[in-house]
C-alpha cells in the first residue's frame, strides 16, 4: 500500500466488497484481513490470483484456480507448468468472472492441475508431508 496507485486500487476493491455486502448480505462477500492466508484458502471455494506463490500455495487444496493474465504486453507467460494447467483470466473478461467461476466449480479439477499437484507436492492427504519429513530425517540420522 506504499504506492499510491496500489492504495487506490485496494480502496476501490474494498468499496466494491462493501457494496456487494449491502446488495446481498447472504452471498458471503467479505474482506479477510487475517495475516495468514492459509485459513482463507481452507475456507474458500476457488482462488483467483496472479502468477505468484499464492497460486502454488493454492494447488494442494484441490479446488478451482483461475490465474490472471498479466496486462503488460512484455510479461512472459511460460507455456508449461501452472499456466498450462489452469485457466487464465484476461482483464477484458473480468466482468464475466461470476459465470467463469460457476463453470469451474461445476466441473472436476482438470487432470493437468491434479498432475501438477502430484508433481510438486506428492501425496497431499493429511499427515503425508509429516511422514515424508520424518522419513527423510531418519534417513539422514542413519547416514550420519
Amino acid at each position: 500500500v506504499r504506492a499510491a496507485a496500489h492504495r487506490t486500487a485496494v480502496r476501490e476493491i474494498e468499496a466494491l466488497i462493501k457494496q456487494a455486502q449491502r446488495q446481498d448480505p447472504e452471498a458471503g462477500h467479505y474482506l479477510d484481513r487475517r495475516p495468514d492466508a492459509s485459513s482463507a484458502m481452507a475456507e474458500a471455494d476457488a482462488c483467483i490470483c496472479d502468477i505468484s506463490a499464492v497460486a502454488m500455495d493454492w494447488l494442494p487444496h484441490g479446488k478451482p484456480l483461475l490465474i490472471t493474465r498479466p496486462v503488460e504486453p512484455g510479461a512472459e507467460i511460460q507455456r508449461n507448468g501452472i499456466t498450462a494447467a489452469v485457466p487464465l483470466l484476461d482483464a477484458a473478461d473480468a466482468g464475466g468472472v461470476p459465470g467463469i467461476l460457476d463453470g469451474l466449480l461445476a466441473r472436476p479439477i482438470p487432470p493437468a492441475q491434479r498432475a501438477l499437484v502430484e508433481h510438486h507436492f506428492g501425496d497431499t492427504s493429511p499427515g503425508a508431508a509429516t511422514r515424508r519429513f520424518i522419513a527423510a530425517v531418519e534417513q539422514l540420522l542413519e547416514a550420519g
